[in-house]
């Protein structure tokens, strides 16, 4: 089974033009150790934002919602940088961060 979702995943991450990717679930079942341990090592750095941990952290979301602006926003409160393009970002807990999952 980790070897059959670790393929969908890298099938994902392949894509040019990959969209975020939502995984949904119960809590505690693997879902950050599956993103971070698994498809991490695949991508140059990975950046772990966990908004029960870090609260603060959702001021991100707060103005523009242009991709481009969360990301710049999301290096400026954790100062580090973050390539979309050669790393992975994960926004953990991120129901507790409704403006983090809005849809057009």
């Amino acid at each position: 089974m980790k070897r059959t979702l670790l393929e969908n995943l890298l099938t994902w991450k392949g894509k040019p033009t990959r969209k975020p990717l939502l995984i949904d679930g119960a809590r505690q079942t693997g879902k950050t150790f599956l993103l971070q341990e698994l498809l991490g090592s695949t991508f140059e750095n990975v950046l772990r934002i966990d908004f029960l941990e870090s609260p603060e952290l959702m001021e991100a979301f707060s103005g523009s919602l242009n991709p481009d602006d969360i990301i710049t926003n999301i290096e400026l409160l954790t100062g580090q940088t973050f390539e979309p393009s050669t790393d992975l970002l994960i926004l953990d807990e991120i129901g507790e961060c409704p403006r983090a999952v809005y849809r057009s």
